[in-house]
């Protein structure tokens, strides 16, 4: 089975005078369309069961589960390919909530959210503001 999807990671800033008034938690979302709500940038990702080659996020070819403090770090590549294989995984919601989570307890002391970007090739990624 086919997956595409993408996720939509939302980073507020809290200010000494406030906390902006268009905050929003997680959206569902992993396949064909759908999307989950990291600091305004939405992240691509492909499952193609035909050619594994070019699955992961969009147009890199890779997971990045090895590297810290990116969505699927700690995961197994190989356990997250069997996952969508037997459709037991059908997105990357849990995932990123987690790393949501871990976006919003940094503090602005680091940007994983950017960071992880800076990784990707453009094709991964778009901001939304």
């Amino acid at each position: 089975m086919y997956l595409e999807g993408s996720e939509y990671v939302e980073y507020t800033p809290v200010e000494a005078y406030g906390v902006s008034t268009f905050d929003v938690g997680i959206i569902s979302g992993g396949t064909s369309g759908d999307a989950t709500i990291v600091k305004g940038t939405r992240f691509y990702w492909v499952y193609d069961p035909n050619n594994l080659s070019a699955s992961g996020f969009t147009g890199s070819g890779k997971w990045y589960c090895e590297v810290e403090n990116t969505p699927l770090y700690g995961l197994s590549e190989a356990e997250l390919l069997n996952e969508f294989e037997t459709q037991v995984r059908t997105n990357l919601n849990e995932e990123f909530q987690a790393w949501q989570a871990l976006i919003n307890s940094q503090g602005n002391d680091t940007d994983y959210a950017g960071n992880f970007a800076k990784m990707l090739p453009d094709a991964c990624w778009s901001l939304n503001g």
